[in-house]
């Protein structure tokens, strides 16, 4: 998923290699009458939480972004329930540059994978 490659300034303080920015297409859904509302209705809980504020920014700039998460929200049970349990997660996954994340995440699971020698706690 590449950006547009418009504008290479910084929109809501994201990164230009952020995912937020390299989100550019939503899928398509049967439904579209309040297909945002079961997102909408939990961006509003988390509004008083540092990442709600921040994530409903960051939508509102991202209009690709928040199709994407009414999708999860009406579509897609189990990524809806990871997206919910961690906010603060989701907030880091829009704004970080995906290559970059997922090297890192790499990195500290060889760390941890390496400092155990038990199996079921690598697991």
């Amino acid at each position: 998923m590449k950006g547009s490659g418009g504008s290479s300034k910084k929109r809501a303080g994201v990164a230009e290699a952020a995912l937020a920015r390299q989100i550019v297409d939503a899928p398509f859904m049967l439904k579209t009458e309040g297909i945002h509302k079961k997102s909408d209705d939990w961006l509003l809980e988390i509004i008083p939480t540092a990442a709600g504020g921040t994530l409903k920014s960051l939508l509102a700039e991202f209009p690709k972004a928040a199709a994407l998460l009414a999708g999860l929200a009406e579509y897609s049970p189990y990524l809806w329930g990871l997206v919910t349990e961690d906010p603060k997660r989701l907030l880091t996954l829009l704004q970080c540059d995906p290559e970059k994340h997922f090297g890192v995440l790499l990195a500290k699971t060889e760390t941890g994978v390496g400092a155990t020698t038990d199996q079921t706690e690598v697991m």
